[in-house]
């Protein structure tokens, strides 16, 4: 066999393989004999046609047979030689001569990723945004606290109904036909709801606690009964109760009730220092890609594209057989999978390219991920989640998910040491330059 490559670019190559005629022919030969052993020829018993007979019959099949097991073998056998060894993604081969008669020649490319040598990934300039937390945000977290523990309570010295209240109905539609199996007993209908059925908060507006009030609903075009999608209705309801909201007043009591401080003013400062670092870790998380946005930008590296096309047609696939597990045919929802694995494809391919560069990055810093390493955070993971490390290992996939694991671990390293090489300066307002970065990333 000889293996000619010949490279046309810094992650391709064109391969050739030539496989000598005797080689193709014994091949030929051995898969005619099993051919014979098992052919039905009319007037021989199995096996016992004589064998020009079964060559006139089956030779071409028997040496196309054999050539497509060449071709396979040969090509994985051609990838284990130097120069190719590195490959990681092939195309498909194809056979370019040979297939009646003399040496069998076929062909593929092969790609490999790009030999990289990163610079410029120490003392990068990066603006930090100081993590600023205004009393606004304070506030809000406050009346978010104060609606998740606001309760309802019978409105006292109102029978009339008003929109922000919720109202509690028995209700029946009215007419023959499918509706006459709309029925519902004790029912809270929140008023500032958007989401309810056009006609219904307008038609309770104004009702009496304890009378009826016979209100016309417009059901939306997915109903499920199909003989009332987007039809008008009559619904009668009957008012029960009136609801209203009672917010707990800002005080001592409320903080003790939040599970968050003895006090409101502790309360206050509680969720400042909160709000204060999850923003300082967000602003660092910002930070921290806009540095490998720098360094990518440094070091252009050109993706391998039919290893791009098949990650991406991967990453589309498992999105597709995530919507079966959850029970959705999405070959009825119209997608367009060769627009889902261009955008794919189009957003793989910087993060791809990052990755090369940190890889590159570790190899020439020496950033390695022992087994030990790995171990220990199974087990931290595992401490986590208060479950033994063996079920979290199994839960994850086994060995795989053991080289998931490590990858993601060594490149948080590589992060963590271009992060500390780095000349980083806080600022209360990140430069026209960093925002447009972080813009692009958003």
């Amino acid at each position: 066999m000889q293996v000619r490559a010949t490279r046309t670019n810094e992650v391709s190559q064109d391969v050739e393989v030539e496989i000598d005629e005797n080689v193709v022919n014994k091949a030929a030969a051995r898969k005619l004999r099993q051919m014979a052993a098992k052919v039905k020829i009319d007037g021989f018993r199995p096996g016992k046609a004589p064998a020009n007979v079964v060559r006139q019959r089956y030779g071409n099949s028997a040496r196309m047979e054999a050539i497509d097991e060449l071709v396979n073998t040969k090509m994985y056998e051609a990838l284990q030689q130097d120069g190719l060894n590195e490959t990681v993604q092939f195309s498909r081969p194809e056979v370019q001569s040979g297939v009646q008669s003399g040496n069998l020649v076929f062909t593929f490319k092969a790609e490999n990723f790009p030999e990289i040598d990163p610079v410029d990934y120490t003392g990068v300039a990066v603006e930090l945004q100081r993590a600023v937390i205004e009393e606004s945000a304070v506030d809000a977290e406050i009346k978010r606290l104060q609606d998740e523990l606001t309760k309802l309570a019978p409105v006292e010295g109102r029978t009339t109904v008003e929109a922000t209240d919720v109202v509690r109905v028995s209700y029946k539609a009215l007419g023959e036909g499918p509706q006459a199996e709309m029925a519902q007993d004790d029912q809270e209908i929140d008023l500032s709801n958007a989401e309810l059925l056009p006609g219904v908060a307008d038609g309770l507006v104004g009702a009496e606690k304890g009378g009826k009030k016979v209100l016309t609903v417009t059901l939306p075009e997915d109903f499920p009964m199909d003989e009332l999608k987007g039809k008008d209705l009559e619904l009668e309801m009957e008012i029960h109760e009136i609801l209203g909201r009672q917010a707990p007043a800002l005080d001592d009591d409320f903080a003790k009730e939040t599970g968050k401080a003895d006090t409101y003013a502790e309360l206050r400062e509680t969720i400042e220092t909160d709000l204060r670092n999850a923003r300082k870790t967000a602003n660092e998380g910002s930070a921290r890609q806009r540095l490998l946005d720098a360094i990518g930008a440094a070091n252009p590296v050109t993706v391998p594209p039919m290893y791009l096309s098949m990650q991406s047609q991967q990453q589309v696939m498992e999105q597709l057989q995530m919507f079966e597990k959850q029970g959705i045919d999405w070959r009825n929802m119209k997608l367009d999978v060769n627009a889902l694995m261009d955008a794919s494809k189009r957003d793989m391919e910087p993060s791809l390219a990052r990755s090369l560069v940190m890889q590159a990055i570790a190899r020439k810093e020496n950033i390695e991920v022992s087994d030990e390493d790995v171990q220990a955070k199974i087990e931290e993971i595992a401490a986590e989640r208060g479950e033994p490390a063996s079920r979290i290992l199994a839960s994850m996939g086994g060995q795989d998910a053991m080289d998931q694991l490590r990858f993601r671990e060594q490149m948080d390293r590589v992060l963590d040491f271009v992060w500390s090489a780095a000349t980083i300066t806080e600022v209360d307002e990140l430069t026209a330059a960093e925002e447009a970065a972080e813009g692009d990333e958003a």
